[in-house]
């Protein structure tokens, strides 16, 4: 993999480090500061620092199975979040000593007051997390699992947003933006998320195994609209959206699976 700057100067990972990074790649540029993250077949998350290819932190926090999405924050320059085979979403603060900061818990359980942050049963979806993405306000983050749910969370509290406890049966009613999303491949799913000053109800797009991506209210979890790029009998999925804000535009990728 060959990365090249706007001054023509190029940094080269060999091939060892590629294989570190095989699931997802998230990329960090500030100032001195050229790191990127990587999902693997491993637990571990490492960040690589793209002028010499060197490991400068290994993360260690995923119980078991593999990493596959890994995001930096757009807002807060060392904090980081990532998805594994575990089933957990994790926060990570990497000028820490004991980097992970929260292991986020669908149920809402315990607060940070009461030390549950780090709760080692705490999960964030029954099953694999492949997609993770955080608004562009840093406040919340998006998490997409196999369990094929979508949960919002609250960084400032940890909380999963869209859990609505019922206080007469004393069950907690998950409102997750379903049943219609469809995701079981291990490939990372790639949402995007409306800015805060293009809508008037943020949405968030959400690309689907059976090519569609579907399009929800990001704080409700109302399904707006449904779009198709491929035809009915296709045999494809939805792997990514990108968008602009100031012409509203959506690109969509396709992966065709005939």
């Amino acid at each position: 993999m060959r990365l090249v700057s706007h001054s023509t100067q190029k940094f080269t990972l060999t091939q060892h480090l590629c294989s570190l990074i095989k699931l997802s790649l998230h990329v960090y540029l500030s100032g001195k500061n050229f790191l990127t993250i990587g999902g693997a077949e491993h637990p571990a998350i490492r960040l690589l620092d793209l002028r010499t290819g060197g490991v400068t932190h290994t993360l260690v926090g995923h119980q078991h199975g593999f990493v596959i999405p890994v995001r930096w924050s757009p807002k807060q320059p060392f904090l980081l979040a990532s998805g594994g085979s575990d089933g957990t979403v994790r926060l990570w603060d990497v000028r820490r000593g004991k980097a992970c900061l929260a292991s986020l818990d669908q149920h809402n359980t315990a607060s940070r007051e009461q030390g549950g942050w780090l709760t080692t049963t705490n999960t964030a979806h029954d099953g694999v997390v492949n997609g993770l993405e955080f608004t562009s306000d840093g406040l919340h983050l998006v998490s997409i699992g196999h369990d094929e749910k979508m949960r919002v969370w609250d960084l400032e509290s940890g909380l999963n947003t869209l859990v609505i406890s019922d206080l007469k049966t004393n069950v907690d009613d998950q409102v997750s933006y379903g049943p219609v999303i469809r995701n079981q491949h291990r490939m990372e799913v790639l949402p995007w998320i409306t800015p805060p000053d293009m809508c008037h109800l943020p949405l968030v797009y959400i690309p689907s195994d059976d090519a569609e991506i579907l399009c929800f209210v990001l704080h409700t979890g109302k399904l707006v609209q449904r779009i198709r790029g491929m035809k009915r009998n296709a045999r494809g999925r939805v792997t990514c959206v990108a968008g602009r804000a100031e012409c509203q535009v959506v690109s969509i990728r396709f992966l065709d699976l005939q």
